[in-house]
């Protein structure tokens, strides 16, 4: 058995889960069971730093909260001084803590909080400019207080930090709470370089050889009655992702074995934790390669699970084949049940990629209602599992007492170390569960540093609004409501599907490159594609192609602007239904990966559409005032024939945007495509004719730039151009523009950049890697948007760029018709030939020194391949990723278009920062990390530039979300993709009527 397609209809799903869990359960029942729980809780909270009291303290929905959150996800990590100040007076300065905000300030400790944050306030600066020596000193002293504060809140929520120190606390709370089992989760991420892998299984060993210790005199006992480990299979492989399957199999599985036999020879349970959803077909398959291992070498071994994600619209078959897989190796498994932990990510997912529905449920009570549905299948299923159920919910919990009643179950009940305890510890004080009922607390284990990431997605889930940790804390919300049923449907969405997040347009429908059935048309579409190239046309062929154009131009402005709208919407119709072959044609023609591929059909539907729609708005005639016995209307009018120059790195997306934009405002084309990439190009063009455009209206010419081209600009009839590609290029079109007799022709031009990304000390250094890594080498580096300097604050640099080194390593150079493939090849010898002499320039110029280069002849030591990051292979054209480390900003003199990447170390003002990269002329995009919010504002103002990502890549504009485009070298404007971008192809055109002349206003005579 297979899961069955992850994105499907919400409502129909929700329905069998209700009435699975509708069949067993009495839910009024519940509520009286439930009840006074809640009640003895508000009666008697928690301690002050509990989840459940602090949510009441500072909600983040409001200010205070969110502020406090901000400090603790980043303060802690921190190294220098200056920048503390900054993040700390930013993020106080957002909030009063003035004892008035709704909900907080309920308990004396929390109003003293308060007096003493807003007395600290007016000791930091009120801007992100460094202070005076006075104001310093006691803004030092300020920083100082709230990090203690924020080192005493994650001990609330991480058990110890180290195993030695979890273990002596979690036998302490034994003592006093019997019934208390723990689980030790290894604090961390996912890895992204094999070093931090390495760190991670070393820390998981370790753990399991201190449990061990400490259960070496246990007799044998089952799941219940041990301790455990948790382990995250992307913290044990930095390349833990579907396109990477072979090598996950190859390496991981023998890695998370060891694990296994250490804690199934010392008795200790180990669970492995859910993950993303494109990860899910991936972890199963990791998962029965392991059951295979535990059924031939430790049968009786009772110790080993997973946990699975309620929230996911496959949970219930989830839970019904991992069952199967259980009795098919004869194997009890643990199952950890959860609501989930990437609710939004898996949204936003969807939404990006134009996924047909999403993968989570999209109301709370949806996913409590599987939640119970999924309890329900894994109490059934005695045989094959021990259910571990995790929640903070008193409903939830008095529905699991019932239900395993009902089944007469054995199961354990577990919540998260500093969340939940005031409800358990009326449950285990009431005469609901036996008195040999465990809880398993689920305990964060590593440093403070580490915690950060977690805690914070932790308290944004319990946080939430629709929270039951939050509305328990909250007084206002009834008990009957709190512990209102959720098996009940609700048919409307909370928020659109993907296809409709850009409405009224239509967002473009993507793919799922992890979903077997999803990426089988595209496959197969490559199977049967061929580039045959088109001969180049001569200079006399392209004189004769605007001169058709020209004559082309009036009839087809004259066609109503909703008949060229119709025929684009048509065409994008085509181009979706087509999108396997044309993703086919870019991986073969252009070397495009086939996320990359994906990305940019889609682009040109986006295209297509947005356009249209623009179009009727900017198109429509404007009724002008005046007075009284004349009409005045300006018309917006097509110019003429525009000559399209498109690119070889985005030929089928740009070269549409350029063509449509056009023909879509009255003007008629002549497409010139790039020479390297001109199949795509016709094969738009194809589409276009079929959806009613005059081959008269749109005509190709193929060939060299600088002679086909050359005639093309020069051509006395073309009334505009439209160019992206370099700024030389751009420079050169421009000049003979320049020198035509006749109207002075409209220049659009896009052209490339030295795009940088500031990263100052309080960025995330895993998020600064993964920004880095998509920005600077997707694409093979070959995107005018593309990082091409790294500026990082000199506390922090050592550890980015050695993190930055270590993915760099992972990432997979080759031949892009290989999902697995990151890296594929530069698109011609002459593109290899100049990267290569770039490559060489920095790795021997004094101003410029290449990081070691590791033996590209070595393994990577553990069974993988050998390292990537610096293949060179002229016949394949391949360069893999390059970092050269440079002295200034200033030394950047050109921009390298490919898998280069130069670093500089900056301190002091980020200000002084910017000025240098606008010092060098480019403008085109430009990326910032910091948690510094007023910083970020400042910076992205500062800069001249089109497009500020901050912490984010800065790749990927959008259509009508991200207009593109640059200013200075790079790019004339108006921006593709925005509001601004279809009158720079109209004329305009007033017409004024005296109607006096004609008998006078009859509308004035009559009034």
């Amino acid at each position: 058995m297979r899961l069955p397609f992850p994105y499907r209809d919400e409502p129909a799903i929700v329905r069998r889960n209700v009435d699975a869990a509708a069949a067993v359960l009495d839910w009024p029942q519940v509520i009286e069971t439930a009840r006074p729980w809640v009640a003895a809780v508000r009666e008697n909270p928690p301690p002050f730093w509990a989840m459940e009291s602090l949510l009441k303290e500072y909600p983040i929905s409001k200010p205070e909260g969110l502020a406090l959150m901000r400090l603790a996800e980043a303060l802690l990590r921190v190294p220098d001084s200056a920048t503390a100040i900054a993040l700390t007076a930013d993020q106080l300065g957002r909030a009063s803590f003035d004892g008035n905000s709704d909900g907080a300030n309920s308990s004396a400790l929390g109003r003293l909080s308060n007096s003493v944050i807003a007395l600290s306030k007016k000791t930091l600066p009120d801007t992100d400019q460094p202070p005076g020596l006075f104001a310093k000193l006691g803004a030092k002293t300020v920083v100082a207080a709230t990090l203690r504060a924020v080192q005493l809140l994650a001990r609330q929520f991480v058990l110890g930090q180290t195993i030695e120190d979890a273990l002596s606390e979690a036998r302490s709370q034994r003592r006093s709470e019997p019934h208390l089992r723990f689980s030790f989760d290894m604090l961390g991420e996912g890895a992204r370089t094999m070093d931090d892998a390495d760190r991670y299984f070393a820390s998981y060993q370790h753990a399991i050889r201190m449990l061990a210790q400490a259960h070496a005199a246990a007799t044998d006992a089952g799941p219940a009655d041990t301790e455990g480990i948790s382990i995250k299979l992307s913290a044990l492989h930095p390349r833990y992702e579907d396109a990477q399957r072979e090598r996950v199999l190859a390496e991981l599985v023998p890695r998370v074995w060891q694990l296994c036999e250490m804690a199934a020879n010392a008795r200790i349970n180990l669970t492995i934790d859910a993950e993303e959803v494109d990860r899910l077909e991936l972890s199963l398959d990791v998962f029965e390669a392991l059951l295979q291992r535990v059924q031939t070498g430790y049968p009786t071994w009772t110790g080993f699970g997973l946990a699975l994600q309620a929230y996911q619209t496959r949970s219930l078959e989830l839970i019904e084949h991992v069952g199967a897989l259980a009795r098919q190796y004869g194997v009890r498994l643990m199952c950890r049940l959860v609501k989930g932990a990437y609710w939004d990510s898996e949204i936003k997912r969807a939404q990006e990629m134009g996924l047909p529905a999403y993968p989570v449920f999209t109301h709370k009570h949806h996913s409590d209602s599987s939640y119970l549905a999924c309890a329900a299948s894994l109490l059934k299923q005695k045989d094959a599992f021990f259910p571990q159920f995790a929640t903070h919910n008193a409903g939830t919990i008095a529905a699991i007492v019932q239900m395993a009643k009902r089944f007469d179950a054995p199961f354990e009940l577990q919540r998260l170390h500093g969340m939940g305890s005031g409800v358990y510890r009326e449950l285990f004080a009431s005469r609901a569960i036996a008195p040999t009922q465990t809880l398993r607390v689920y305990a964060p284990v590593g440093s403070h540093e580490d915690l950060l990431a977690y805690l914070v997605r932790r308290l944004l889930e319990n946080g939430a609004n629709s929270s039951f940790v939050h509305q328990l804390a909250d007084d206002a919300v009834p008990a009957e409501e709190l512990l209102a049923s959720p098996l009940h449907v609700t048919e409307a969405r909370p928020f659109p599907l993907p296809r409709d997040i850009l409405a009224p347009r239509r967002n473009s429908d993507g793919v799922d490159l992890t979903v077997a059935t999803m990426r089988a048309p595209l496959l197969a579409a490559l199977a049967t594609t061929q580039i045959n190239p088109p001969a180049d046309a001569t200079s006399e062929q392209a004189s004769a192609a605007v001169q058709r154009a020209h004559a082309a131009f009036h009839d087809w402005r004259n066609r109503p602007v909703s008949e060229r709208a119709a025929m684009l919407r048509h065409t994008a119709d085509a181009l979706q239904a087509e999108l396997p072959r044309f993703c086919a044609l870019l991986v073969t023609e252009a070397f495009k990966t086939w996320g990359d591929a994906v990305a940019e059909v889609r682009e040109a539907i986006d295209f297509l559409r947005y356009y249209a729609d623009e179009a009727e708005r900017v198109c429509a005639p404007i009724t002008l005032p005046g007075p009284t016995g004349e009409s005045n209307v300006l018309y917006p009018r097509g110019r003429g024939a525009w000559l399209c120059i498109s690119p070889w790195n985005f030929p089928l997306a740009i070269f549409m945007g350029q063509v449509a934009a056009a023909l879509v405002t009255g003007n008629t084309v002549v497409a010139k495509p790039a020479e390297q990439t001109p199949v795509v190009a016709l094969e738009a063009v194809k589409l276009l004719h079929t959806s009613g455009i005059p081959t008269d209206v749109l005509q190709t010419v193929t060939g060299l730039g600088e002679t086909v081209g050359a005639t093309l600009v020069a051509h006395a009839q073309v009334a505009g151009v439209v160019f992206t590609g370099s700024t030389q290029v751009a420079k050169i079109i421009q000049r003979s523009l320049a020198a035509k007799d006749g109207p002075i022709v409209p220049l659009i031009a896009e052209t490339g950049g030295i795009n940088a990304m500031l990263v100052d000390s309080t960025a995330l250094p895993e998020h600064v890697a993964d920004a880095v890594v998509q920005s600077a080498f997707r694409s093979a580096g070959q995107r005018c948007s593309a990082l091409r300097l790294l500026c990082v604050h000199e506390e922090i640099a050592d550890h980015v760029v050695t993190m930055l080194r270590g993915a760099m390593n992972e990432l997979v150079v080759g031949d892009t018709a290989s999902l697995a493939t990151d890296v594929g090849p530069l698109i011609d010898q002459e593109a290899f030939d100049g990267i290569r002499a770039h490559v060489e320039r920095l790795g021997g110029h004094p101003a410029g020194a290449a990081l070691p280069r590791p033996d590209s002849g070595l393994s990577d030591g553990r069974g993988g391949a050998a390292p990537t990051t610096w293949v060179i292979d002229r016949d394949s054209h391949t360069i893999g990723p390059h970092l050269f480390e440079v002295d200034s900003i200033a030394a950047v003199k050109q921009e390298i278009f490919g898998p280069v990447l130069q670093v500089v170390r900056w301190s002091g003002d980020p200000a002084a920062v910017i000025e240098q990269i606008n010092a060098l002329g480019f403008g085109l995009t430009l990326g910032i990390q910091t948690r510094i919010d007023s910083r970020a504002d400042a910076l992205a103002r500062q800069a001249h530039v089109g497009n500020v990502y901050i912490n984010r890549n800065i790749i990927g504009a959008v259509v009508g979300v991200q207009p593109f485009g640059g200013e200075g070298l790079s790019g004339t404007g108006p921006k593709a993709g925005g509001p601004f971008y279809l009158p720079r192809f109209l004329g305009e055109q007033t017409i004024t009527i005296n109607t006096v002349a004609a008998g006078g206003n009859v509308t004035l005579m009559t009034a």
